[in-house]
């Protein structure tokens, strides 16, 4: 789903933080909600919003957790097949759509803080990290107003890939759950990746639902994603082919290796209808945690898994 599709569903934003290689995941600490507690911002990067735009197919997803009570966030993204080679610096800069804006914060790319060697990674870093980046109050306006953005320059030097952090503004009850995806038990992979998926609750009963998925060093490009119950005391439950799958998913065009990629899609469902399927319902149903399951066709019961959290 683009940019105009997200609109459609009202939006939703993240980040992270802490620079990891996809051959190296290292999954996140639960992202906690409370009321009044860190903020979600979703960035999906793309080479289109790149100042200048870039012929490039490579993209990327940003779940970022702005938390004003600390003046600190934290960030999981991924991204997949830069085409210019490796990332020579992903940062956030302050600037709406279409402009190139002051440095907030070097993510990767600096002798501390290398960057993943490879044309797809993930970088996270953590709400536990000691060195969290921390925000000027001002800045924290700079987030709600959607002019902050993640930027990839890629091996030549020049900025590659782009998305804004942009807020949830909807004006009807929301449900946002981000989840690090990594190898699911008993699976040989050395995958990774970041997922995020959005509810958006309309008074009539409608539940419109957002997801969007990146994933880098899979065994091949992700067919499709699944939401299931599970239990941290138990592995990953098998499914049957098409269990709980969700519908509507996009692979984007990429002409990069295919060991990963970014797979989409939104769907609308009434919340009464015994079998609509979104994760708010799967958790009161199961009445356990949300997992999600990307499948590829090596590993079609799922070859990378994580824990949906839900965030503000």
């Amino acid at each position: 789903m683009g940019k105009t599709g997200l609109a459609a569903v009202m939006s939703v934003v993240l980040a992270g933080f802490s620079v990891v290689a996809c051959a190296q995941p290292r999954p996140p600490e639960t992202m906690g909600h409370r009321h009044g507690g860190p903020t979600l911002f979703l960035a999906q990067l793309d080479s289109k919003s790149a100042v200048p735009p870039r012929r490039s197919s490579a993209t990327g997803t940003g779940a970022f957790l702005v938390d004003p009570a600390t003046q600190t966030f934290s960030y999981d993204l991924t991204f997949h097949g830069l085409e210019y080679g490796t990332a020579k610096s992903i940062a956030l800069r302050n600037f709406g759509a279409g402009g190139k804006g002051a440095l907030i914060q070097t993510i990767c790319g600096s002798e501390r803080r290398p960057c993943p060697s490879s044309v797809s990674g993930n970088v996270t870093a953590t709400s536990g990290d000691e060195d969290r980046p921390r925000l000027e109050g001002k800045l924290l306006s700079e987030f709600a107003s959607a002019r902050v953005y993640v930027e990839i320059v890629g091996g030549d030097g020049k900025a590659e890939i782009r998305g804004q952090l942009e807020p949830n503004g909807a004006m009807v009850p929301v449900r946002n759950f981000v989840a690090h995806l990594a190898p699911a038990p008993g699976v040989e992979s050395r995958g990774a990746g970041t997922a995020v998926v959005s509810e958006v609750h309309f008074p009539d009963g409608r539940v419109s639902v957002f997801y969007r998925f990146t994933v880098a060093g899979t065994s091949g490009p992700p067919r499709n994603a699944a939401l299931v119950g599970v239990s941290a005391t138990e592995p990953l439950p098998r499914r049957r082919p098409g269990e709980n799958v969700l519908p509507k998913p996009r692979l984007l065009p990429s002409r990069a290796a295919a060991t990963g990629g970014t797979i989409t899609g939104e769907y609308e469902v009434n919340r009464s209808r015994p079998d609509a399927l979104f994760p708010t319902k799967v958790l009161s149903a199961e009445n356990r945690e949300i997992g999600i399951v990307v499948s590829t066709s090596r590993f079609p019961q799922g070859e990378l898994f994580g824990v949906l959290k839900p965030v503000n």
